[in-house]
């Protein structure tokens, strides 16, 4: 998933030796355009219209519910609270959320938990369905 991909990548930036004994990092998160052109490569991230479009509601809508996990979505909800947006507010170093694009739900959160955001303006929106549908926030937030 995402979130697990996301935590791999905060374990680089955590560990990798030339990075450890630091102060002179930081960390810059930007959307990417996963959509194949004619030559199978993405195209650079200043042409994505997306920095995040928030949470998959069409697999929560299919999440299988267990007895083990009765409910899926809050889970996967608050593991992306506890596991992304926690750790990129704690980290010891800058964060830069480059927002390349629209801006939506989980995608918004994680960018008001880094420490600086960068938007172009006319380049897209910042939305939060969530308070339009009259959602709550689930624990974390």
């Amino acid at each position: 998933t995402i979130i697990s991909l996301i935590n791999q990548a905060l374990d680089i930036i955590d560990s990798h030796p030339m990075l450890v004994d630091t102060n002179n990092k930081s960390l810059i998160i930007t959307g990417l355009n996963l959509g194949n052109d004619n030559n199978n490569v993405p195209p650079p991230a200043s042409k994505s219209k997306f920095f995040s479009n928030g949470l998959d509601l069409e697999w929560f809508l299919k999440a299988t519910r267990t007895k083990e996990n009765p409910n899926p979505t809050a889970s996967v909800i608050e593991s992306y609270n506890s596991h992304i947006l926690a750790r990129v507010l704690t980290l010891p170093f800058r964060t830069i959320a480059a927002i390349n694009g629209h801006c939506i739900g989980a995608g918004l959160f994680l960018a008001l938990a880094c420490d600086y955001r960068i938007m172009r303006t006319k380049r897209g929106y910042v939305q939060w369905p969530e308070a339009k549908l009259g959602m709550r926030l689930t624990k974390g937030f």
